[in-house]
């Protein structure tokens, strides 16, 4: 065996990507982190609180336990959710905590290459292209307040 035949096959490095669950919120397409989806459910009944901010949509029951439910149309457009046979709310969790997202339509999980990720492209939001479809991906605070 020679030299040569131990120099392992060297191969050019993969690009880094990243995984996000789309949906839609008043048409336009939007994407969460993976990492941070538990599950998703029908729209189930929400207890709304007396007094709240307009985002929040109420609390539902998630298993047992309580869950902080936030209308995210209200939170990136100013609008509430348009009610349809679709709506659903995407259960995330940041460190432990849970909150649910109300949206209009469930999308796909997406997986895109950091490259085609902009960086801010206005206050709070950036810019993914992938497939021939653009999808905003809203900061952190703006879906887990």
């Amino acid at each position: 065996m020679g030299f040569f035949s131990k120099i392992k096959k060297q191969t050019a490095p993969r690009e880094k990507c990243r995984s996000f669950v789309t949906f839609k919120c008043g048409g336009q397409s939007y994407g969460l982190p993976l990492e941070l989806l538990c599950e998703i459910t029908a729209k189930p009944l929400f207890s709304k609180l007396p007094v709240s901010e307009p985002a929040f949509a109420g609390v539902m029951d998630n298993k047992g336990e309580a869950c902080m439910v936030y209308d995210l149309s209200i939170t990136l457009l100013g609008t509430p959710s348009r009610p349809g046979a679709k709506n659903c709310v995407l259960i995330l969790s940041l460190n432990g905590v849970k909150r649910g997202c109300l949206v209009e339509e469930p999308g796909e999980i997406v997986t895109i290459p950091e490259s085609a990720i902009d960086s801010a492209v206005t206050e709070g939001f950036r810019l993914a292209r992938y497939s021939g479809s653009r999808l905003l991906l809203p900061e952190r605070e703006l879906y887990f307040p």
